[in-house]
């Protein structure tokens, strides 16, 4: 109806606008004063899942599991993008909304136990190109 029009507007305007801000991104390049030390820390030159490399693959940082992870990370850094002129505060609250709206907590406990279950999730949400 009208209101999943207006939902989905407002969706493609902050995906333009998101595309308009990393292209900005990529013309000024990083500005972190330790950028060496985090490429440095954070470079992978060795199979991290090897026994003799854990230790290296204890020292990085983990990605989020899910949608609901991924939003709490969001919410949890949303300061330093909004800080930087990144991300407009409305952008990073519809952004949180939508990815919490999966619920998928535990999503990678679940699906352990249910190939099928996985299959389904790729074709439906993974996307290349």
């Amino acid at each position: 109806g009208a209101a999943t029009s207006k939902t989905l507007a407002v969706e493609d305007k902050l995906d333009a606008d998101f595309r308009k801000k990393t292209d900005a991104m990529k013309k000024k390049g990083s500005k972190l004063d330790n950028a060496l030390e985090v490429a440095n820390d954070t470079y992978v030159d060795v199979n991290i899942h090897a026994a003799e490399n854990t230790k290296k693959l204890d020292k990085l940082t983990t990605l989020p599991t899910c949608c609901v992870e991924s939003a709490d990370r969001l919410n949890d850094m949303r300061e330093y993008f909004e800080a930087r002129g990144v991300f407009a505060p409305a952008m990073i609250d519809a952004t949180i909304k939508k990815l919490k709206a999966f619920n998928d907590s535990n999503l990678a406990e679940r699906l352990k136990e249910n190939p099928e279950e996985v299959k389904s999730l790729v074709k439906e949400y993974f996307h290349c190109g």
